[in-house]
């Protein structure tokens, strides 16, 4: 029963049938060869059982290195997107500005009222290309402006085909 015990991987039973086994015939080479066969199975088990504590240390400790790691990805992504903002911020500021210049340019112009010569002299200047100033655009503008093109755009009218039961060939009349 023992052996078939052992077979089965029922360790414990094996190791309760080899006892008794041993108790009745304690000079029978198969029982003392599979109780020698119990014992190195239970000091592998113990080393494996501290092998896998071991490993679950490892595991655990490469776990808390990985949050670690994680966390600073986290916290440098957090600064980044924080510089993101502070630059559009400062982008922002800088439209606005360069608005409210353009804004009192023209309040200026308006205000502005002389001869008729210096009127023609101001629209010649501003009809030179030097005399005009170049603004940048933003990505989000030149979209914007790129998607109302877009829009306006027309399709071409589809025109299908039509297909009658007549085919073009040659009437021969020979």
């Amino acid at each position: 029963m023992g052996v078939t015990n052992y077979c089965r991987t029922n360790i414990v039973q094996a190791r309760k049938d080899v006892t008794n086994g041993l108790v009745l015939y304690p000079n029978n080479p198969w029982l003392t060869n599979l109780w020698e066969l119990l014992k190195q199975q239970q000091q592998q088990n113990k080393n494996k059982d501290k092998d896998s504590k071991d490993q679950q240390s490892k595991d655990q400790q490469k776990q808390d290195q990985e949050k670690q790691d994680q966390q600073k990805q986290q916290e440098q992504q957090k600064q980044d997107e924080q510089k993101k903002k502070e630059e559009e911020q400062k982008k922002k500021e800088e439209e606005q500005k360069a608005a409210d210049q353009q804004k009192k340019d023209g309040e200026d112009k308006q205000g502005q009222q002389g001869s008729p010569d210096q009127q023609k002299e101001d629209e010649e200047k501003a009809g030179d290309p030097q005399g005009v100033k170049m603004l940048r655009m933003t990505p989000q503008q030149a979209m914007r402006l790129l998607d109302m093109l877009k829009s306006d755009e027309k399709n071409m009218p589809f025109r299908p085909i039509l297909r009658t039961n007549r085919h073009q060939r040659v009437f021969k009349d020979w």
